[in-house]
């Protein structure tokens, strides 16, 4: 990273920063070296920053001249004690009274200890100009004065001794350095604002941002595109002079998003959202999010088009549903029991357990059986399209519908079963819409003027218990009690031990047969690797091993079958589980048992036992020797 760092010097100082910057040695360092005083430095400074430099380094009164009179980063060295005891004694050899000229009033009180140490009295001389500083010299009349560069040429006009304060070459090395740091702070710190406004230049649909006074600070190309604007030409302008006649200007400043709205903004019909930007508690102004409603139409319909039609279809029934578990017994006869009603479904379960397998499963013995059964990802669907996907829109809605409109997934469902996986995640703004859709069977198209009748059955499911986002004000208790008429838990698959290995079997059967009868001497050894492990993952993680133990497994021993199973789950994860399950919160040791019990599934690994247990291999081996 090149670091362009003006320094400010005059007289002896230029030799200081040449001697500082030969010691430093940093190939990342680009100096400019601006020698001067005053105004004439003042110009060599407004060059240099619009030549790109970054920040500026520089002591004494230039430095506090260029502070006041420019706004540039600037570091500036002060001097110390050890800078003014040298100074201080060769000014002592020419009388005792002492002038110190400086702009800075600590000068001063660094310097007043060294009145007893030289037998000497110092007489402040603190001046903003040259003018000023004569007449205080011509009225204190000390015998010496010392101080920086500025103070010299008054000196010599007025024949008094003068000796230069000057920093020694480790205080400008230090400056140097220090704005070698903020050089690099402010190139990140470009860069990101760069990045972010590259972000918000290239985001899907219009943005323009406003302080907390409704002027615009952001415009985004697509915003400049959509209304035909510039954003030199917006920037720090009123919104209400810029949008004028949409609604947007006449929302009330308060901290409550206005979502999905229809606006007409430059003569086009828009979807639009205001979001307040709030800081600390306090509103700091708005992001508006906008888009050409036709724009959003032409890439439902291709998404439509992409739509692949056996989403409409079932691929699975009860016979798909494996296990001789309690649990999974359990489930499949009630679920049996609530496939013979058209009311709701809502099955909870962890990731990966299968509960749109079930979905299908009771739509096949449903009164709905003869009907489409559509499956709708409602975290897979912007909130800008998810509207429009579930309820369709009318011909002439906004400008490029499709001719004729488009129906929605619950018109598609019609007289069949519409499945909503994940439906915790669809806004809660249009929950009152779904809910509406199933209490009154009804649903109203975007821009339609009437109600079209659905009769369909709904099942949805979710990953975690959905009355947690009740709870938590993200989903409505309403539409909660009316999708949960029948509730099914779907049980993980560590609570259904007994049906692990055959699932392995069943999954392990539809790539290869025959490894399948050949592995029936090894079952007692695959029930007992298979159930120690919790499987996170559930069924979808169950799949994912069968098929990585189909492709490993070459040697059908007793041995190989060990180890390629483990390898195939995961060594480490896999020992890792176990002991996760072998421990509890009030029980962190293991006991010499259950060490044994683990060290059994770690033949040839009880390193990495060692290594996740944090002792050392002979510790591990003295502790399963305990009895």
């Amino acid at each position: 990273m090149r670091c362009k760092i003006g320094i400010l010097t005059y007289g002896i100082l230029n030799e200081l920063a040449q001697e500082a910057l030969q010691l430093i040695n940093d190939p990342e360092i680009c100096p400019a070296i601006l020698k001067g005083l005053g105004n004439q430095l003042l110009g060599q400074v407004l060059k240099a920053q619009a030549d790109g430099v970054h920040v500026f380094v520089g002591g004494g009164a230039n430095a506090r001249f260029i502070r006041e009179k420019a706004r540039v980063p600037l570091v500036i060295f002060n001097f110390g004690l050890h800078d003014f005891l040298p100074v201080f004694r060769q000014a002592r050899r020419y009388g005792r009274c002492i002038g110190l000229a400086s702009v800075n009033e600590n000068d001063i009180k660094l310097c007043r200890e060294l009145e007893g140490l030289l037998d000497c009295i110092i007489i402040p001389l603190i001046f903003s100009n040259h003018e000023e500083l004569s007449t205080l010299i011509s009225k204190k009349k000390p015998d010496v004065v010392i101080g920086a560069s500025l103070a010299q040429n008054v000196c010599k006009h007025l024949n008094i001794p003068f000796f230069l304060v000057y920093s020694g070459k480790q205080t400008i090395i230090n400056a140097i350095q220090m704005a070698k740091s903020l050089t690099e702070d402010i190139i990140r710190e470009k860069k990101r604002q760069q990045q972010l406004q590259a972000i918000v230049d290239y985001a899907w649909g219009g943005i323009i941002a406003t302080d907390r006074e409704g002027k615009i600070i952001t415009c985004n190309s697509s915003a400049q595109k959509m209304l035909n604007l510039r954003r030199e030409e917006v920037f720090g302008k009123p919104l209400k002079g810029v949008l004028q006649n949409c609604s947007l200007t006449s929302l009330p400043q308060d901290s409550l998003p206005k979502i999905k709205f229809f606006d007409v903004i430059h003569g086009k019909q828009m979807v639009v959202n205001s979001i307040p930007l709030m800081v600390s508690g306090e509103n700091e102004g708005t992001v508006i999010t906008f888009q050409k409603i036709e724009e959003l139409q032409h890439i439902e319909r291709k998404a439509r088009s992409s739509m692949p039609q056996t989403v409409f279809k079932t691929t699975y029934s009860f016979a798909d549903i494996l296990g001789e578990s309690v649990a999974i017994s359990k489930l499949c006869d009630r679920a049996r029991k609530y496939g013979k009603s058209d009311s709701s479904i809502y099955i909870s379960g962890e990731t990966g357990v299968g509960k749109e397998v079930l979905a299908q499963a009771i739509h096949n013995i449903s009164p709905m059986k003869d009907g489409p059964f559509v499956a709708v990802n409602c975290a897979a669907l912007p909130d800008s399209l998810i509207e429009s996907e579930l309820f369709g829109y009318e011909e002439g809605a906004f400008t490029g519908a499709r001719k004729g409109g488009k129906a929605g997934m619950f018109e598609l469902a019609h007289n069949g079963t519409l499945f909503l996986d994940e439906v915790d995640q669809i806004p809660f703004s249009l929950q009152a819409h779904l809910l509406r859709a199933l209490q009154e069977k009804e649903i109203m198209r975007l821009g339609g003027r009437g109600a079209v009748h659905v009769n369909i059955r709904v099942i949805a499911a979710s990953n975690t218990p959905l009355l947690q986002s009740v709870e938590k004000q993200r989903f409505r208790a309403d539409l909660y009690y009316r999708l949960n008429v029948f509730q099914l838990d779907v049980p993980p698959l560590r609570e259904r031990e007994d049906d692990v290995l055959i699932l392995f079997y069943h999954m392990l059967s539809r790539l290869d047969r025959h490894m399948t009868e050949v592995l029936a001497t090894h079952k007692s050894l695959m029930q007992k690797i298979l159930t120690a492990y919790s499987w996170p993952g559930n069924i979808r993680e169950l799949d994912n091993v069968v098929r990585r133990f189909a492709v490993l497994l070459e040697d059908f021993s007793y041995s190989g079958v060990y180890n390629t199973l483990i390898e195939s789950i995961g060594v480490e994860m896999f020992i890792q589980d176990i002991i996760n399950r072998s421990t509890s919160n009030k029980q962190k040791n293991l006991s010499p048992t259950q060490l044994r019990e683990i060290a059994w599934f770690c033949e040839g690994r009880l390193q990495v036992l060692a290594d996740l247990l944090g002792v050392s291999r002979t510790t591990l081996w003295r502790q399963l020797q305990d009895k």
